[in-house]
């Protein structure tokens, strides 16, 4: 099936002119489907192949390496002290501390808040300004270092722990979002 070039008019084989639009018909082949040749599936199994095998590799390698950290820790690349399986995980109560330096710990009131400061990882102003904003529309608050928590859920990669805060406090049992990188748990 042939179509004209000017308007898009379906040409029948012997149209020299276009029914339409009245522009001159070249001399077209007709375009028709066809399958895949054997060499162009056995070209594309290749490229696939080239792809896809090392990643899989990789994968395989990583899954076999020995692991010190937490079964369910969130894989970030942080410089935070890893925990244990005897000291910490979902359903157990531990301690947290600031991995900053600081003597407390944010905790945000939703995985929303806590998406907001994620979001503003352009620079430690903004990080600042949307904790600053956050604290003000009571949607994060501050922890004391040594602060009680039952950690409820750990996130896979997205470097955030839910916690339930158990230790005496105005805010226990409390039920928040803490960042990874922020936390030490012992």
């Amino acid at each position: 099936m042939a179509f004209c070039v000017q308007c898009g008019e379906i040409l029948q084989a012997d149209n020299r002119f276009c029914p339409a639009c009245g522009r001159p018909v070249r001399a077209v082949m007709p375009i028709t489907p066809h399958a895949p040749t054997k060499i162009e599936r056995r070209r594309l199994w290749v490229v696939v192949s080239i792809v896809c095998g090392p990643v899989a590799v990789l994968l395989v390698v990583l899954m076999l390496l020995p692991s010190t950290e937490h079964p369910n820790a969130t894989g970030s690349m942080s410089t935070s002290t890893t925990t244990t399986v005897s000291t910490c995980g979902i359903g157990r109560q531990c301690y947290i501390r600031s991995n900053t330096g600081g003597d407390k710990i944010f905790v945000f009131a939703s995985k929303g808040a806590l998406d907001e400061v994620q979001a503003a990882y352009t620079s430690r102003d903004a990080v600042n300004g949307e904790i600053a904003s956050l604290m003000m529309a009571g949607q994060a608050y501050m922890v004391p270092n040594g602060t009680m928590v039952t950690v409820l859920d750990w996130s896979g990669f997205s470097g955030w722990h839910q916690v339930r805060i158990i230790s005496p406090d105005p805010h226990t049992g409390d039920v928040g979002y803490i960042l990874d990188q922020w936390t030490v748990f012992e």
